[in-house]
């Protein structure tokens, strides 16, 4: 069990057992106050309402098979780019598949789906090859891949979209899975893009600028003769001559240095 992963349980199996202790009348206060709806959001302005309406369910069997899927690939997931990214990841499908529905519908929507196929398209992602066995109608063994597993998921939703006339938000799915995908993808797309940029070349000098740049070289060797000279003999082992050339190759160093510069 992995931190998150078990923070995530204790709050929405917590949260079901709460209000179903409370009885209809706190179920029913707890959807007016933190049920996700297109108006709360774009009347009221009840932003929050984005991700506290992941931790509402309607049944048991809502609640538990949401738990069992984020327990499933969460753990593996939440290993794998750590529990600070995957905080991110979980609330960013949540948010991505709650606005899904609510652009399209007015019904309010409950439940962690949204956030859960998120953590699902990202298990795809990190876990493309891995075999997962499944009981179908908790009988018949079935094995596949991950990344098939997921695309059948997405599709029955897409499928559940089009003909479904149940109260199943099937948008906030496939909204939810959209956002963990492009969570992880996105950013190692941005990194290849940039990778593939053609460099740019730094400009090259003009003509005048390697003219002063050889003059800077070559009186820099003629005064580091004089310099020598000097830290063996002492400044008195110079010549009236050189002494003169000392000052005017200095001079002419830091000519060269403002001209280029």
């Amino acid at each position: 069990m992995t931190p998150v992963i078990k923070y995530l349980l204790f709050a929405n199996a917590g949260l079901f057992i709460l209000t179903a202790i409370g009885g209809e009348y706190l179920h029913s206060r707890s959807l007016v106050a933190f049920a996700l709806s297109s108006d709360a959001i774009f009347s009221q302005f009840q932003i929050w309402r984005l991700v506290s309406y992941s931790f509402l369910h309607a049944t048991f069997w809502h609640v538990f098979f949401n738990m069992l899927m984020l327990w499933m690939f969460g753990r593996d997931v939440e290993t794998a780019i750590g529990s600070q990214k995957f905080v991110k990841l979980y609330f960013i499908s949540a948010i991505v598949g709650g606005l899904a529905h609510i652009l399209f519908f007015d019904s309010p929507v409950i439940g962690a789906s949204g956030a859960v196929y998120g953590v699902m398209a990202a298990y795809a992602v990190l876990f493309s090859e891995r075999i997962i066995t499944l009981l179908l109608f908790f009988i018949l063994p079935v094995r596949l891949k991950a990344k098939y597993l997921i695309l059948i998921l997405i599709g029955g939703s897409i499928l559940g979209f089009c003909f479904d006339s149940s109260n199943i938000a099937h948008l906030a799915h496939i909204g939810g899975a959209l956002g963990g995908f492009l969570y992880l993808w996105l950013p190692f797309y941005l990194q290849q893009a940039k990778k593939t940029q053609p460099q740019t070349k730094p400009k090259p000098e003009n003509h005048l600028q390697l003219i002063h740049s050889q003059q800077q070289k070559e009186t820099q060797k003629k005064i580091d003769i004089l310099l020598d000279k000097i830290n063996q003999n002492g400044y008195d082992s110079l010549s009236d001559t050189e002494r003169q050339k000392l000052r005017e190759y200095s001079q002419q160093l830091n000519t060269n240095f403002e001209k280029s510069h």
